[in-house]
Formats: structure tokens, C-alpha cells, sequence
């Protein structure tokens, strides 16, 4: 088993929009509300991750209860809406190159209306927030957004995933031969390793058919990915969540007749909905057709000011 403490790590903000429905003409908060404010990543937030939707609804609230990562609902919740006016995802192509996935919920006419102090979102369960905030001014200070009967409120909540960009190295013993494994992230400027239909589930959500992939080449760059002779016959499955680990395993698995390359293999890419990974082994992992070979790689996560 390969444990990859490198954990991605986490942050949210949200925004919000109000609207007069009859006029269509958007009032401006912006003087009162700050545009784009932290939130909590819940500890419940950070188990949804390893089970499943993240994001699947927000609600409001008029509660004040200062935020803990322990809380798993909202103070004084009001009301909740699991309507999606949009999903746009991308990346930032300088240091830290982190994702980002944005998700705009509407609250139609009069729904929230009302003295709004509070926000979250949820996934599965709306009694179980993945991150909360108390709505704050330009200056960072709780204050109230006030919703009026004729609005609607749509609130966006983006999400950004950072990948610890620091090579991380063990050692792993098959046969009786040590392997010095090297762990760090893979295509980092790519954009067709995020996708707005896979972004907001859990961790290690299958992003394509050939989730991970071994070669007969090194790793590359961050930037980069492996080199040389690859094949999709490598067998992945997934472990199942424990609670409160914020870790999830991938098992690879090569059958007697899989990834048997010329000098062995050197390294794997692994592909999911958080990002890509490269894992290089030196020297290279000798297999043939006498041989199976399973490797676990255990990966983890949690919040990005922590």
C-alpha cells in the first residue's frame, strides 16, 4: 500500500444575486454584502466527500451562531432550494494551480424572502451542510440581506481544489527488491481533467473509463504526465468510505497477462474528478505473465487553512 499524504485541500466562497422579478433589473448588494466570502468546510462537509454529492442543494437561514466545524445544519434555517442555474468549472494556470467549480442555485420570487444572516450548502441531506457561513459586509462583519417578496435570490458557491505540489516519497518492498516511490500531481494546466457533471461528487468519482493507467516511462512534471508504452487493461476499484478518515483508497490491479512492459513498470497516472496524480517507481516494477501485481494508493484530504 502506497499511503499519499499529499491531501488535496479545500476552500469555498459564495456570491450572491438579487433580482426584482417583475423588472428583471438586479439590485446592487455589493455596498453591503461582500462579494465573494469564505465559508466553513464543514466536518460533515468533509465526509459527504468520501460518500457522495457534495453539493446538491443551498439553503438560508436567519440564525447568528458563529461557525464550527462541528455544526452539520444551519442555525435558524429558513428555507432550501435544489434548483441549478448553472456549472462552470476551470483552473488557475499559475501557482497554485488550483480548480474551481462554480454552482449557482436560484431561489425563486418570494421564496427567501425575508432578513437573511446565514448560508449554506448541502449534498445528499439537507440536514447536513457540507459548508456554512454567516453572511458578512465588505469589512468581514455578520450583517442581514434582506429578500423582498417580489426578488429572487440566486446565491453561486465555488469550490477550489488545491493539490499539494510537493514530490512526496516512500519505500515499497515487492519480492524482496525496494522501490523508492515518488508521488506528485500530473497535468496540472489541464483542463479536461475537471468536469462540471463529476466535479461536485465524492472523491475518487471515476472521471473516465481508464481511471489509472501504468507505463514503462518516468514521470513528468507537475505540468506533465508519464512517458513511454502504455495499455488499458489495469483492473481499479475503490475501497469504501470509513467515517472521519477523509481518506479513500484506489486498488490496482494487473492480471497475469496485463502491463507486462519491456523493463517493467516505472510509473502509473491516476485520473480523478479532484485533479490527476503520477506515481514513479524506481527501479522500475519487474512483472510478467507469472505474476499479478496489486497496488493500493490511499489518498486524502481536507481544508485548505488547515
Amino acid at each position: 500500500m502506497i499511503n499519499i499524504d499529499n491531501k488535496f485541500k479545500m476552500e469555498g466562497y459564495y456570491s450572491f444575486k438579487v433580482v426584482n422579478a417583475s423588472t428583471g433589473k438586479e439590485r446592487d448588494v455589493s455596498d453591503i454584502i461582500a462579494k465573494d466570502h469564505k465559508n466553513m468546510i464543514l466536518d460533515s462537509g468533509l465526509n459527504a466527500l468520501g460518500y457522495g454529492s457534495i453539493c446538491g442543494g443551498c439553503k438560508v437561514g436567519t440564525g447568528s451562531t458563529p461557525v464550527s466545524a462541528t455544526q452539520t445544519d444551519l442555525a435558524s434555517s429558513l428555507v432550501s432550494t435544489t434548483t441549478v442555474q448553472s456549472d462552470s468549472v476551470g483552473r488557475i494556470s499559475t501557482a497554485p494551480y488550483y480548480s474551481w467549480g462554480r454552482r449557482t442555485y436560484r431561489f425563486n420570487q418570494g421564496v427567501a424572502a425575508g432578513n437573511l444572516t446565514e448560508v449554506g450548502v448541502y449534498g445528499q441531506n439537507a440536514t447536513s451542510l457540507f459548508s456554512r457561513a454567516l453572511i458578512v459586509d465588505t469589512e468581514g462583519n455578520p450583517t442581514t440581506l434582506t429578500i423582498l417578496s417580489d426578488e429572487w435570490l440566486d446565491i453561486t458557491y465555488e469550490l477550489r481544489i488545491y493539490q499539494d505540489l510537493v514530490d512526496k516519497t516512500y519505500n515499497l518492498t515487492l519480492l524482496g527488491v525496494n522501490h523508492v516511490v515518488t508521488v506528485r500531481p500530473a497535468s496540472v494546466l489541464d483542463n479536461v481533467a475537471i468536469n462540471s457533471s463529476h466535479f461536485f461528487t465524492e472523491f475518487l468519482y471515476w472521471y473516465t473509463s481508464y481511471q489509472c493507467i501504468h507505463y514503462n516511462g518516468a514521470i513528468g512534471s507537475i505540468t506533465a504526465a508519464p512517458s513511454g508504452t502504455t495499455s488499458n487493461d489495469l483492473s481499479t476499484t475503490y475501497t469504501s468510505y470509513v467515517n472521519s478518515s477523509y481518506t479513500r483508497s484506489l486498488v490496482l490491479s494487473s492480471g497475469l497477462n496485463n502491463n507486462n512492459y519491456a523493463g517493467g513498470i516505472s510509473s502509473t497516472l491516476v485520473r480523478t474528478n479532484k485533479g490527476y496524480w503520477q506515481v514513479g517507481y524506481v527501479p522500475a516494477i519487474a512483472k510478467d505473465n507469472f505474476r499479478t501485481l496489486v497496488i493500493t494508493l490511499t489518498f486524502s484530504w481536507g481544508r485548505y487553512d488547515t
